[in-house]
């Protein structure tokens, strides 16, 4: 499993109410048209991702930060990582998938879903496709309207 260390960031947009560590994955494979980062779509692209990596990005920002939100691929390997930082750091968890399900949402505490269609736009606008849960005993919350303009 690849990452990409130089998109690694701080993000106050990705999850409401949240400071998030922003961890973006390669092997994507939507193929979204228009798609905002065509090289996560790759899984040879970024560079692997281990859970020694994840320690050191949590360390470096576990002061500044209430969420990790994952962008990517939906493999098994998640779940180790999504436990881990639970029951270490207590930090709460986000995925970004552009699919319209995922294996488990367990340990999840939001979950975006939906591939991007360009025509409809992104979280940000009332008529996308995409949406914005708050995973809440396994059930999903939708709260993709913290993302709109208030006018």
């Amino acid at each position: 499993m690849n990452y990409f260390p130089d998109e690694v960031s701080i993000g106050f947009q990705e999850v409401p109410d949240e400071i998030s560590l922003i961890i973006p994955f390669s092997g994507c494979g939507n193929s979204c048209y228009n798609c905002h980062s065509p090289h996560y779509q790759n899984s040879n692209n970024g560079v692997p991702f281990s859970i020694c990596t994840l320690i050191e990005l949590l360390e470096k920002h576990k002061e500044k930060i209430s969420c990790v939100c994952f962008f990517g691929n939906d493999t098994i390997e998640l779940q180790s990582f999504f436990l881990y930082i639970k029951k270490v750091y207590k930090l709460k968890i986000a995925f970004y998938s552009g699919n319209n399900s995922v294996s488990t949402m367990k340990n999840l505490d939001y979950i975006k879903l939906g591939q991007f269609i360009d025509g409809l736009g992104g979280l940000d606008s009332e008529k996308t496709n995409q949406c914005f849960y708050k995973v809440e005993n396994i059930r999903l919350k939708n709260i993709t309207y913290k993302f709109w303009r208030q006018q």
